[in-house]
């Protein structure tokens, strides 16, 4: 988050400096159980919430 904060105008950042951003690392939602979207955690495990399938994808409700 720092190095976003200390930018000024637009840049892009670096592989590594994308890495460092907390949430970064997080994978694309999937359909899950019936009605409930569902994404991979970088630490292991997943998170599910309530979201609709939508063409192979998942969209949170």
């Amino acid at each position: 988050m720092k190095k976003i904060l200390e930018l000024k105008g637009v840049h892009k950042l670096q592989k590594e400096e994308q890495k460092g951003i907390k949430g970064s690392n997080f994978n694309r939602p999937y359909c899950g159980p019936p009605g409930r979207c569902c994404v991979r955690l970088p630490e292991g495990g997943e998170f599910c919430d309530f979201g609709y399938c939508v063409a192979n994808g998942c969209i949170w409700a």
